[in-house]
C-alpha cells in the first residue's frame, strides 16, 4: 500500500494517524528518533518504506536549500536551520492534512513529498 493510501485510510485497519504522524516528523528533524524507530512506529511495508525514503531526502534538501538562503542574508546557521526546520515542517503538515481529507489527489501529495 501507498502512503497516500494509509493517509486516505483505503484501509481502515491501516491508516496513519494524521497528529502521530505530524509529530513523528518532528522527531524525525530533531532527531530525537531514527527512521527505523518511525517505520516501525507505523509498521510500514515495503513500499511505504521506500516511499518514506524518498520522502525524507525531499524534506532533507528542502530544509537545507531555506536555510542556505537564510544564511546567504546573514542568519546564523543554528537560526536558519531551526527556521528552515519549522518551515518545511509545516508545509509537510499541510500536504499530510490535504490528503486526509481528501483535498489533494495522489499525484499532487506525491509530488509535494517528493515520491516517485
Amino acid at each position: 500500500m501507498s502512503l497516500y493510501d494509509r493517509f486516505r485510510g483505503q484501509d481502515d485497519a491501516a491508516k496513519l494517524p494524521i497528529w502521530p504522524t505530524i509529530s513523528t516528523v518532528a522527531e524525525i528533524l530533531s532527531g530525537q528518533i531514527t527512521d527505523e524507530q518511525a517505520i516501525q512506529r507505523f509498521d510500514l511495508g515495503s513500499v511505504e518504506q521506500a516511499e518514506f525514503a524518498q520522502v525524507k531526502t525531499h524534506v532533507v534538501q528542502k530544509i537545507e536549500g531555506v536555510r542556505d538562503s537564510l544564511t546567504a542574508v546573514g542568519l546564523a546557521d543554528a537560526t536558519a536551520t531551526t527556521i528552515a526546520r519549522a518551515v518545511i515542517r509545516n508545509d509537510v503538515t499541510q500536504t499530510l492534512m490535504r490528503a486526509e481529507l481528501g483535498y489533494d489527489s495522489r499525484e499532487e501529495f506525491n509530488a509535494d513529498l517528493g515520491i516517485s
